[in-house]
């Protein structure tokens, strides 16, 4: 059952459904967005989810190769003090 509103239209997705994308808890990755997204909703990745920007662009790239309809990205901002204390953690 697909449902038609001016979201699903916009976005090209069957179902209005979009994906909350937290990169903190693993969710904005590859592993969940491409499911959801060959499921009909909108699937999102996030950068937040990546320590660095190669490992993002890689999740980028596999979750096109499995599935060719549309997907989103939250590009996120990090401040300073973020960055130090992902590295701190590292």
């Amino acid at each position: 059952m697909t449902f038609q509103t001016r979201l699903t239209e916009l976005l090209g997705i069957e179902h209005p459904i979009i994906q909350g994308a937290f990169g903190l808890s693993g969710t904005g990755t590859s592993e969940i967005a491409a499911p959801v997204i060959e499921a009909g909703s909108l699937g999102i990745i996030t950068t937040i989810a990546f320590k660095e920007p190669e490992a993002f662009r890689a999740d980028l790239q596999k979750t096109k190769s499995l599935t060719d309809k549309p997907l989103a990205v939250n590009y996120s901002i990090q401040t300073e003090k973020r960055r130090k204390k992902d590295a701190a953690d590292s």
